[in-house]
């Protein structure tokens, strides 16, 4: 599975590029790239690479399949860390919830804050990570293409099978998120309830 903004040199700003951007890597790409260019230039007229071009402008600028993308980006890090104390609780953590905020359906997303913060900012931070809800979805992840598939008792075996793939990594990702609220959730207390309020 290619990774779809690398192959636009997009390597950088991912999901955070905008149309504008992918339009603009896109004409370049092509430009240097097309059959009919490499012909010309004397050399062999391999359009492998152009199609990879192709498929990766047709994912990236359709709305609902570069979600899909974004949502198993191999680039992107799900780690959390494995130790944290509460001297430096922010520094390590701000970045992972940051991370993870793109795949947030409510926008903007309240950010961790800092040892200034008041009850209220930490309290609402805390609720809602504690009711996360994420858009990030997992059918790019599909191992059957069901289309390719005339048989309608075929598809729907693999339908089936597709969809509880996806449930089991989308329980996988909640879980992740339940843990990382879980784990940290005694210093997070501690911050409140001694240092903000005290």
């Amino acid at each position: 599975s290619q990774d779809h903004y690398a192959v636009l040199g997009l390597s950088k700003l991912r999901i955070n590029a905008t149309d504008e951007d992918i339009k603009n890597a896109y004409r370049k790409k092509v430009l240097r790239h097309h059959p009919d260019k490499k012909a010309s230039d004397g050399n062999s007229n391999n359009d492998s690479f152009f199609k990879c071009i192709q498929k990766a402008y047709e994912i990236i600028t359709d709305p609902v399949k570069r979600r899909q993308f974004d949502s198993v980006d191999p680039e992107f890090d799900e780690s959390i860390p494995t130790k944290c104390s509460k001297e430096d609780f922010f520094e390590v953590l701000t970045p992972v919830f940051e991370r993870n905020a793109r795949f947030s359906n409510i926008q903007p997303v309240p950010s961790l804050g800092d040892m200034n913060s008041t009850r209220e900012e930490v309290e609402e931070f805390y609720r809602f990570w504690s009711e996360f809800d994420s858009w990030r979805s997992f059918e790019y992840l599909d191992e059957e293409d069901v289309d390719s598939y005339d048989n309608r008792e075929d598809k729907r075996y693999f339908e089936r099978k597709n969809k509880n793939a996806r449930a089991k990594h989308k329980k996988e990702d909640n879980q992740r998120i339940i843990n990382l609220i879980g784990k940290y959730l005694i210093i997070i207390k501690f911050i409140v309830y001694y240092y903000i309020i005290l």
